[in-house]
């Protein structure tokens, strides 16, 4: 009888505990305390920034000439700088900072870098920077060839005696051009040398899968490029995530279709 006792007493005793544990005080709230100081930032190291760039020709050999007078600027401060003989170019005192750079020079297609990080406190190095010849020719002329399943873009281009490239750009509407702001989709060819005829083959289920359907028109702009075009002079469009080919030809040869 005793030890029956003692293990309700225990019980009511934690009962009143946990009671007492659950319970809260209600009431208006006190003011919020002052807010504490903020910690200091990093600090703010100057160094250098250098790097080398790559010349190519529309071929994509690589140039070891005419390496100087590459114009190299930090877009967001604007500064400005040009490459040596060697390619080489650097900017000193430069602070910790993100930095836009545009690499261009006459004659060739453009580059980009949008938010090369710098820590400064020494030299740090950028070496993968490619630059292009611009294409001498252009696509003469383009038109299309519709199968039950395919479309096939028909270029001419004036024979060369070395391969070239061409890149098709797909768009909604008739300003279809290298602008990311207009095409949907690219598409690209090597043209074998000593030939005046091209033809890249879009099958229509590629098209579909862009967001068109039966009955729409499809526009086309070709063009020709480098052929390094994957590395060289071709940089993303940060406002659409899509490629800028900068080393491009000048005038596209357009043509348009009504997918079936």
């Amino acid at each position: 009888m005793r030890k029956i006792n003692i293990i309700t007493a225990t019980f009511i005793l934690g009962c009143s505990l946990i009671g007492l544990q659950s319970c809260t005080k209600e009431g208006a709230q006190g003011p919020t305390g002052n807010q504490g100081p903020i910690g200091a930032a990093g600090p703010a190291l100057k160094g250098t920034l250098a790097g080398y760039v790559l010349l190519f020709d529309q071929y994509g050999s690589r140039l070891l000439t005419s390496m100087a007078n590459v114009m190299v600027t930090i877009d967001n401060i604007h500064d400005t700088t040009y490459t040596d003989s060697t390619g080489k170019y650097e900017f000193q005192n430069l602070s910790t900072g993100l930095y836009n750079l545009t690499y261009q020079k006459t004659g060739f297609g453009t580059n980009s870098v949008f938010s090369q990080q710098f820590t400064g406190g020494g030299l740090y190095f950028r070496n993968d920077i490619r630059i292009s010849s611009i294409p001498n020719f252009n696509v003469l002329g383009v038109r299309d060839s519709l199968t039950a399943t395919d479309a096939f873009i028909l270029d001419s281009v004036a024979p060369n005696s070395k391969q070239r490239s061409q890149i098709v750009f797909i768009g909604a509407t008739p300003s279809v051009s290298a602008n990311p702001t207009t095409y949907l989709d690219y598409m690209t060819k090597n043209i074998n040398v000593n030939v005046s005829k091209s033809v890249i083959d879009i099958p229509f289920s590629d098209i579909i899968n862009l967001g068109f359907v039966s009955g729409q028109t499809v526009y086309i702009a070709s063009y020709g490029i480098c052929t390094n075009f994957s590395n060289s002079s071709v940089y993303e469009d940060y406002l659409t995530g899509r490629l800028i080919f900068s080393s491009i030809s000048s005038v596209p040869a357009t043509t348009s279709f009504v997918l079936p």
